[in-house]
């Protein structure tokens, strides 16, 4: 995985469930299995790559939930004629499986089982979250013919969401109001990095969300089919320069976790522009 494939990983892979009404909390023993795509595109060319990760909902008090976050596999978009290094890596790792122009490869069990005991998500709602998630990734980015999955995550990241609680408390539940802007604090830590692109530190950022509720509305997901409250948003920078995301959230208010998420980032002063989606492909029970 590219240092600007764990960097846009590292913003995707949050916000996963909502709370504040008990209803919107996953119930304890809840299983989720999510699968996050990440396309860079960049002067006319697209990348696109991504993992499968599990959540299994541990504890409820009713206004937050203590998760295990456990990554399963990991994903390449790659057509039958790519010959990019990334894509004859991904051929030639053990066990990988072509879905479309998708390949996904299995973490080996006791690779994932090890980076499941780093993984944690603790949540109060999708605006007010803590999670440490450690990223998979190869052995030796530079090996083709033989390449294997490391046992080290790439990178452990862990990132904090606390936007003001006054400010939300009109926003629940969803639909409430139909808009609100509310000032929030981000934190990033990154921690036993064998990425030479990511460097160990922490930072913490004042940024602003807006919010709107676009309704209620099915959508189908691999999961299945399901009921979902639409949240769209935009988040920018409280002052100043940084990168600005346009999404939504399609919230499944029957599991207390998000269905799907799909988002666009802007980079300021730059042509990239980061292109996610998150679906859940599993639920149980």
């Amino acid at each position: 995985m590219r240092t600007w494939m764990v960097l846009a990983a590292i913003v995707a892979l949050t916000g996963s469930a909502a709370a504040d009404n008990p209803h919107y909390l996953p119930a304890t023993g809840t299983t989720v299995t999510f699968r996050l795509l990440v396309t860079v595109i960049s002067g006319g060319s697209e990348r696109t790559m991504g993992q499968v990760y599990r959540v299994t909902t541990t504890a409820n008090d009713g206004t937050t939930a203590e998760n295990t976050l456990t990554p399963l596999a990991l994903v390449w978009r790659c057509a039958a004629d790519d010959t990019s290094s990334a894509c004859e890596q991904a051929r030639h790792l053990p066990d990988s499986r072509r879905e479309g122009d998708l390949l996904t490869v299995p973490l080996p069990a006791d690779v994932s089982s090890g980076l499941g005991k780093i993984g944690r998500l603790t949540v109060r709602d999708v605006f007010r979250f803590a999670q440490v998630f450690p990223i998979p990734g190869l052995l030796d980015a530079s090996e083709i013919a033989k390449p294997q999955i490391g046992a080290a995550p790439l990178v452990v990241q862990s990132t904090a969401l606390d936007c003001d609680e006054a400010a939300l408390k009109t926003f629940f539940p969803f639909g409430a109001v139909a808009r609100i802007t509310v000032p929030c604090k981000f934190t990033v830590e990154t921690s036993q990095s064998r990425v030479a692109g990511i460097k160990d530190g922490k930072t913490t950022s004042d940024v602003k969300y807006e919010l709107a509720f676009a309704g209620h509305e099915h959508i189908a997901v691999p999961a299945g089919s399901y009921e979902v409250a639409v949240i769209k948003f935009k988040s920018m920078p409280a002052s100043g320069d940084g990168a600005v995301t346009e999404g939504e959230w399609a919230f499944a208010q029957s599991l207390g976790f998000t269905a799907k998420y799909s988002s666009l980032t802007h980079a300021p002063n730059s042509t990239i522009t980061t292109r996610i989606v998150r679906e859940l492909i599993k639920a149980e029970p």
